[in-house]
């Protein structure tokens, strides 16, 4: 016979509205749902939503805890109110995983001050939707997050108001993993991100108003960055991978000892001058594994006169990879890729053991072919 534990852990897997059916199994069944530590709750699996929901808050077994709870819902399938009660049971039940995923609808304000204020919540996600109107994505956090466990937030198709500089996790005192993806920033064209602690960072499709993010990080060590416009601040000595794609300008204010591993995607590089891309890659010196895009490198041709006599800033790779961002159809024209001696001169020859790999557009074309 499974214990108990072990049949909860397998439930979890599946809807509340499953688990709760299991009751017609035997007479050791009947009660068991009502013990289960994990709720998933999806609009798609009942057309009474808010039925299943009170029976649910109703029927469980008041003295067991909350490990987490999963929710899927369309706005319009049950009001403000239930919601509510819903997120104050599972704080109140010291939940320590909330997932919450707001599907097709308009702008639903979460009142945080009153909802987020959990001392047991250690992984939050929210994931809204696109409204189809400019003005914001459908889920808006109108305050500050007060969740002094939470060690890791992901928040997609949500926007928040810039709260001095720091955002809406200031007060999330023990966050270590952040991803912001598709966000909008209220009453601000910039991003700012001043924690102590984090140390994985996403920023990904950074609303269209954006014109600068800057991050203050000390104990970052991993930071992706894709498609966020405007001008990149980064203050992180403890850096150690770098992944970057997107048009907008890159700058780091500390020199980046750890760094191990870097891959550059530079999608206009014609917003970058010569002097600006030799100064980045200085910057990123203590590189061991280095990926750069052919199209980010090509400005530097105009100028190796002048840069060349210069020693190369990498003393430590053990690896370069260049590859071109754009791959041809087939059936157009297109010359070997290629790229300047005096280039690769310049960047290997501080690391002489350095391997150096030119990627071909048959191997992008034919990678992507087996995706």
């Amino acid at each position: 016979m499974l214990p108990l534990d072990l049949i909860h852990k397998i439930l979890s897997f599946t809807s509340i509205k499953s688990v709760i059916q299991t009751s017609a199994l035997s007479s050791r069944w009947r009660s068991i749902w009502t013990s289960m530590p994990y709720l998933n709750l999806s609009t798609g699996d009942v057309p009474r939503f808010s039925e299943l929901i009170n029976h649910v808050l109703s029927a469980r077994n008041d003295q067991i805890d909350i490990y987490s709870v999963d929710l899927c819902f369309v706005l319009g399938t049950f009001n403000d109110a239930l919601l509510k009660r819903l997120l104050e049971y599972a704080f109140s039940h010291n939940v320590q995983r909330l997932t919450v995923t707001c599907l097709f609808g308009e702008k639903i304000d979460l009142p945080l001050s009153q909802l987020f204020c959990s001392q047991s919540l250690r992984y939050l996600s929210l994931t809204g939707s696109d409204t189809g109107f400019l003005d914001a994505y459908s889920i808006v956090l109108a305050s500050t997050l007060e969740l002094p466990a939470l060690t890791t937030l992901h928040l997609d198709y949500v926007t928040f108001y810039e709260d001095n500089g720091v955002g809406p996790f200031s007060k999330c005192v023990n966050l270590k993993n952040l991803t912001l993806s598709h966000f909008m920033v209220l009453k601000s064209r910039s991003l700012t991100l001043c924690h102590p602690r984090i140390s994985n960072l996403i920023l990904e499709n950074g609303h269209w108003t954006l014109d600068a993010v800057n991050v203050d990080a000390p104990q970052l060590k991993s930071l992706t960055i894709s498609y966020c416009r405007g001008m990149h601040q980064i203050t992180a000595s403890n850096l150690a991978s770098l992944l970057f794609d997107g048009s907008c300008l890159l700058k780091f204010s500390t020199d980046l000892p750890s760094l191990e591993k870097v891959g550059l995607c530079i999608r206009s590089p014609d917003v970058w001058r010569p002097y600006k891309i030799a100064r980045l890659l200085h910057q990123l010196r203590n590189a061991k594994f280095l990926k750069l895009n052919l199209e980010f490198l090509e400005p530097l041709i105009s100028c190796m006169e002048r840069i060349s006599p210069q020693p190369s800033p990498f003393c430590n790779l053990k690896s370069l990879k260049v590859y071109p961002d754009y791959v041809p159809l087939d059936d157009e024209t297109h010359e070997r890729v290629n790229l300047s001696t005096k280039v690769i001169n310049y960047l290997l020859d501080g690391s002489p053991g350095a391997t150096f790999t030119l990627i071909s557009y048959e191997e992008i074309r034919e990678k992507k072919q087996k995706a």
